[in-house]
């Protein structure tokens, strides 16, 4: 039997790190929280990879970094560690944070604000696709049927978003 898998998964890995980082980072938000939804990506692949041939490993471990990220933004929406723009600032001020030190408490309170700013600076149809992508759960699919938009614009449109936002919640936080 001719096996599919063209590289081994370390090689994989290695290749293609930090394309994975960043591109789960652009999702999430948070480098360190990237770098180990990562290694549980390849972890996934090397356990997958043992019982099947994987025809593109490459595409298969992008789906499952998009998909352990999106899972991250779900627990900590679920959570309430990230708001939709339909939470009001008094809402959030009303919030008892988890946080043990005022100061930790003020600098998450400075980053919402940066992140709800940043998105409001969004063209509307980018800020729709971000909330329906983020919060509510949809696919890329579903956003682009309901947007009127090819598959790829939806993507490239909730990439950018996304990748807005973390760079200004980044820039203005630190």
């Amino acid at each position: 039997m001719q096996s599919f898998i063209s590289h081994r998964p370390p090689d994989v890995f290695r290749e293609h790190r930090v394309e994975l980082i960043d591109l789960a980072s652009a999702i999430t938000g948070s480098r360190s929280q990237s770098e180990d939804i990562v290694q549980e990506a390849f972890l996934q692949f090397s356990r997958q990879s043992e019982v099947q041939a994987i025809r593109s490993p490459y595409a298969y471990l992008v789906g499952i970094v998009r998909r352990l990220s999106i899972e991250v933004i779900r627990r900590q929406v679920a959570e309430g560690k990230v708001f939709n723009s339909s939470v009001t600032d008094e809402i959030w001020q009303s919030i008892p944070s988890d946080a043990t030190d005022p100061e930790a408490a003020l600098a998450l309170q400075e980053e919402y604000l940066v992140f709800r700013s940043a998105l409001s600076e969004l063209p509307p149809i980018t800020r729709r696709a971000i909330l329906m992508h983020y919060v509510e759960g949809m696919t890329v699919r579903e956003i682009a049927t309901r947007l009127n938009v090819s598959v790829g614009k939806a993507h490239t449109i909730i990439k950018e978003g996304a990748l807005h936002c973390q760079q200004r919640v980044r820039k203005d936080t630190e």
